[in-house]
C-alpha cells in the first residue's frame, strides 16, 4: 500500500512540475517574441499537447510499474492460470 501511495504522490508532483514548467517557459518566450497571435495560439496548442503526452506516458509507466510491483509481491502461489 505504501508503494502505491508513494507512486501516486510522485506522479502528482512530477506531472504538476512538467505542466508548470512548460506553461511558464511558454509564457516568457511568447511574450518576448514578435510572432503573430494566430501562430502563438498554434505554438501554445502544440506545446500543451506535447506536455500532456509526456504526462500520460508517465501515468502509463507508473500504472505499469505499480501493476508489476503489486503482482510480484501480492500474488498468490495458488492462483489458477487463465
Amino acid at each position: 500500500m505504501a508503494l502505491i501511495v508513494i507512486c501516486c504522490l510522485t506522479l502528482l508532483l512530477t506531472t504538476t512540475a512538467i505542466h508548470y514548467a512548460v506553461l511558464r517557459r511558454l509564457s516568457f518566450r511568447l511574450c518576448a517574441s514578435r510572432i503573430p497571435a494566430r501562430v502563438k495560439l498554434i505554438v501554445v496548442n502544440v506545446a500543451t499537447f506535447t506536455s500532456h503526452t509526456v504526462q500520460m506516458l508517465l501515468v502509463g509507466g507508473s500504472a505499469y510499474f505499480t501493476y508489476l510491483a503489486t503482482e510480484r509481491f501480492f500474488s498468490s502461489p495458488y492462483r489458477r492460470a487463465a
